[in-house]
């Protein structure tokens, strides 16, 4: 027989021996004791992928059960069932973070008895990303791709996509192994080509594409491209902030990129700042073309109308080409920094300043050496479409978007090139035009720039701020300006 005590002591110890007790679960327990509704912790589930929450011991009649939330101090309820005819509970639930559980059995009665409320031991189920990551194994022929997934679970179905133009089609399916991982073999293509796998949905949870890798081809002549388009700016966020959604749709059909930047960017600012800056736009054309931002790119030097200037590459298929001039940059008003001597292009064009030094040291460029490189580099790109900046004077714009319109301008005359230019600072005026959607890419792509460039925002989480923020939500064309 056991004691009122021996009550008490049940009832305070079965919700924290829940767990250790389960060995004992079909012992024969006196009918004085309480009915614990006790569980286990669940396998530890990916975000919004079912699980099941259930008891750890028998109760030995039909209990009510309720499912709770821990919710800042209190307890919410989830769901309510009773213990089965097994005499156990059971509830199945999807979480989207981290979340403290518990069941609680009413206070209830049975034949004659009454049995007094008690709750499990809570349980923090801490839900996981899911994953999902395609690498190249081997470019041979045939190629080779590795897909690792996690969380865990063998047999979930994987595609593999290739990019179309701006559609995605499939190329083959698979199932992932044991470990999580899939191996597959496919022709080399003979264009480059970017991949990508997209995982299916797994007991609820909503399936996951990943970033896409890009696939050199075994035809060195093929570019895989629908088209080329240049863009010829000051600063290296400049196409983001003032070309965008444009540039984004270019890329979503297939297209190339090539982009000059004339300055260094530099603000002034010293050597570390301008050279981190510009793996910024490298970061944010990953962004755009859905890249994984971990590739690095291939960096180098072409020499173009006796100039050698700074090239980087995007991995694999190579469909960005960024080149940097590295010309220092003329502040707003055009009148330069102290910190590069004063030099600025509008200066140059103006014939105030002979030459300008370029921050890495390399040849100066007086005038016409300006023009001559920058007219070699869009001739090397067979450019069906320039973008270019407006080259308007009293736009209450930056000096050297400006002055950067000009010398594209004079560069591309007679070339019968489509030249398409963009408003700059003054856009912060009209009326938002970008929005949904293209709002939300273009911001993905300025805050992958923005890692790289301190001086955009004061912060990840308060950027777009400022006049930034006005801008991203606009873009303005304008006729370009003819060449003086």
């Amino acid at each position: 027989m056991v004691t009122r005590g021996g009550r008490l002591w049940a009832l305070i110890l079965a919700p924290l021996l829940a767990l250790a007790s389960q060995g004992c679960a079909g012992a024969e327990t006196p009918r004085e004791d309480p009915e614990p509704a006790t569980s286990v912790a669940p396998e530890v589930p990916a975000k919004m992928e079912r699980f099941e929450f259930r008891s750890g011991q028998i109760t030995r009649f039909p209990r009510p059960v309720v499912l709770q939330r821990l919710r800042n101090r209190d307890w919410v309820t989830l769901a309510s069932g009773r213990t089965g005819a097994d005499g156990r509970f059971r509830f199945t639930l999807s979480i989207e973070a981290i979340t403290t559980l518990r069941a609680l059995s009413p206070s209830t009665t049975y034949r004659g008895r009454s049995y007094p409320e008690v709750a499990t031991t809570p349980v923090t189920v801490r839900p996981v990303d899911q994953i999902v990551n395609l690498a190249t194994a081997s470019t041979s022929d045939p190629l080779r791709l590795t897909v690792v997934t996690h969380p865990v679970r063998p047999g979930r179905t994987v595609t593999l996509q290739r990019r179309l133009g701006r559609d995605w089609v499939a190329s083959g399916t698979g199932t992932v192994d044991s470990s999580g991982r899939l191996l597959l073999r496919l022709r080399r293509p003979a264009a480059p080509t970017d991949y990508r796998v997209r995982m299916a949905g797994w007991n609820g949870a909503p399936p996951l594409t990943s970033a896409a890798i890009s696939v050199a081809g075994s035809d060195p002549d093929a570019t895989g491209c629908t088209s080329t388009v240049l863009t010829i700016i000051a600063h290296q966020d400049d196409d983001i902030i003032f070309m965008n959604p444009d540039l984004q749709n270019d890329l979503d059909a297939g297209a190339c990129a090539t982009t000059v930047f004339l300055t260094a960017g530099d603000s002034g600012n010293g050597e570390q700042y301008w050279k981190d800056r510009e793996v910024g736009p490298e970061l944010a054309y990953a962004t755009m073309i859905g890249l994984d931002a971990g590739q690095e790119w291939t960096r180098s030097e072409r020499t173009f109308a006796g100039h050698e200037v700074r090239v980087s590459t995007s991995p694999g298929a190579g469909r960005v080409t960024l080149y940097s001039l590295r010309l220092p940059d003329g502040a707003l008003d055009g009148n330069g920094t102290r910190t590069t001597g004063n030099q600025s292009m509008i200066k140059l064009l103006d014939h105030r300043i002979a030459s300008i030094a370029p921050l890495d040291g390399t040849a100066r460029y007086d005038r016409t050496g300006l023009i001559a490189t920058v007219r070699a580099i869009a001739a090397s790109t067979r450019a069906r479409t320039v973008r270019i900046q407006d080259g308007r004077p009293q736009q209450n714009d930056h000096a050297d978007h400006m002055a950067g319109a000009r010398i594209a301008a004079e560069a591309l005359a007679g070339t019968g090139t489509r030249v398409v230019a963009y408003r700059g600072y003054g856009i912060r005026s009209e009326p938002p035009n970008v929005s949904g959607e293209p709002l939300a890419r273009k911001t993905r792509a300025l805050l992958s720039y923005q890692a790289y460039d301190p001086e955009l925002c004061r912060s990840a989480d308060r950027c777009p701020e400022g006049d930034t923020a006005l801008w991203v939500r606009r873009q303005y064309r304008v006729p370009p300006i003819a060449p003086r």
